[in-house]
């Protein structure tokens, strides 16, 4: 899913990291800067797969690519993430404008807190991710230990 290489490993970092389907805007536009996030935008990617039954970000080549997230999370803008903005500028790429939306609707089976998490994963600012630690309690896996509580305890009371 993620990176085998080391955060902290030499430049120039590699670009052909993580599987192209999962691999996170930041590293699609060649940054430099990519840490932890980019395994959390996979894990979000592959969840919402789980769901579907299908990848959620396919695409033939990168602008294809690029054209199938927008129509997903919509497409970023200054105030979402303003770095990826200047570094698809540096790259004379600009992002289709489009004002996306779609998550739950390709999931139409998946809980709201399901549709949250994912949309959390996937965002387009990696700062903006949770980490390893907060997405486990995000309300999606709270839910889940719940049930699994309650399924133990009924269990036993059988």
């Amino acid at each position: 899913m993620g990176s085998t290489k080391k955060i902290n490993s030499c430049p120039p970092r590699a670009f052909l990291i993580v599987s192209f389907w999962y691999r996170p805007t930041e590293v699609k536009l060649f940054s430099q800067n990519y840490s932890y996030p980019l395994d959390l935008s996979a894990m979000g990617a592959i969840m919402a797969e789980l769901l579907m039954l299908r990848p959620l970000f396919p695409g033939r080549n990168l602008s294809d690519q690029m054209s199938t997230i927008c129509r997903v999370l919509g497409s970023p803008t200054t105030e979402i993430w303003p770095e990826g903005l200047a570094l698809a500028k540096g790259w004379n790429y600009q992002f289709p404008r489009i004002s996306g939306g779609r998550l739950s609707s390709l999931m139409p089976l998946a809980s709201e807190n399901a549709i949250s998490l994912i949309k959390l994963l996937c965002s387009w600012d990696p700062s903006k991710r949770p980490t390893a630690s907060e997405a486990l309690k995000h309300p999606f896996f709270q839910d889940l230990l719940q049930q699994h509580e309650y399924s133990t305890i009924s269990s036993r009371l059988e």
